[in-house]
């Protein structure tokens, strides 16, 4: 059995990036640590995430505090802690916050990567600035 990739992440720590992602993202395993299998993030969702399809990759998420909206396929699911979603690519979605706590879960996406496109989204803001 291989213990290279064993990762131990104290509560509120996070894998390093490219560039500052934290408070809204923390990559807790990124495509490199699973051999590009899969990403893990905790998400902070502060504000609505427009309708949006992930052309390669399957998005699981795990609601652990707050509400939102997620909308899925044209229709709207109310989601609360505990709540788990399969959202499958190729196909649209969206999210709006609805609860006072900013909604907090964890996404997986597969294959691994989407930690890249935060990480290049981060960085276009900074250059924006």
């Amino acid at each position: 059995m291989s213990t290279d990739r064993f990762i131990h992440l104290p509560q509120g720590e996070s894998r390093p990036t490219r560039v500052p992602v934290q408070p809204v993202f923390a990559v807790k395993a990124g495509s490199e640590d699973t051999g590009g299998v899969f990403s893990l993030l905790e998400v902070v969702v502060g504000h609505d995430v427009p309708l949006h399809i992930h052309h390669n990759d399957d998005e699981v998420v795990y609601m652990l505090e707050g509400e939102m909206e997620a909308t899925f396929d044209g229709r709207v699911y109310a989601v609360k802690p505990g709540d788990f979603l399969l959202l499958p690519r190729g196909v649209p979605h969206a999210i709006h916050p609805t609860s006072d706590v900013p909604p907090r879960l964890l996404q997986v996406s597969s294959p691994g990567g989407f930690e890249h496109f935060i990480e290049d989204v981060a960085a276009g803001m900074g250059e924006a600035a």
